[in-house]
């Protein structure tokens, strides 16, 4: 399976995931995360909990079932690197709105996102960041260049926000 790749800077964008994965109060660290249809979840089962094989078996088609059972190995495959815990050890919650977050780990903030074979996973530390990926069209939108910043010529978008006292948890 390709590796994922996170950008730290535009000199080194798209570098592959063997940087270390400390992360500076102030930094959000966006990962490319490569979901081909041809990957076997099987190799990665075994790094999901339980309710996550059962979600994944309640999707309708295959294909997607796959692709949540990668991003979310990729999830917590990254995740546990910057942790120093691997990947099976770590324990979501969901808000009321089904995102997930590591109530043991509050401060570790992340948004994931997938469209076709790519995800976006973005991760910042006691802030709240959310991430959108698109595949291009032949509209306005889809005039990334072959050059550009974006792996396979995908548009990403992300956002810090404001975390209110309420967010905390």
């Amino acid at each position: 399976m390709t590796a994922p790749y996170l950008n730290q800077t535009p000199e080194q964008s798209a570098t592959p995931a063997k940087v270390q994965t400390a992360l500076s109060p102030t930094a959000v660290h966006l990962w490319w995360l490569p979901l081909p249809r041809s990957a076997p979840v099987e190799a990665v089962e075994s790094l999901l909990s339980a309710d996550e094989r059962q979600q994944a078996r309640r999707f309708r088609r295959p294909a997607a079932a796959q692709q949540f059972c990668l991003g979310r190995a990729r999830l917590r495959t990254i995740l546990g690197s910057y942790l120093g815990l691997p990947p099976q050890h770590l324990r979501f919650a969901y808000t009321p709105n089904g995102k997930p977050y590591l109530p043991e780990t509050p401060h570790l903030t992340f948004s994931l996102t997938h469209t076709g074979d790519l995800g976006l996973l973005a991760v910042t530390c006691h802030r709240r960041v959310g991430v959108d990926v698109e595949a291009p069209t032949d509209g306005p939108t889809g005039g990334v260049s072959p050059g550009g910043a974006c792996p396979m010529r995908h548009i990403a978008r992300w956002a810090p926000c404001r975390m209110r006292n309420s967010d905390r948890r």
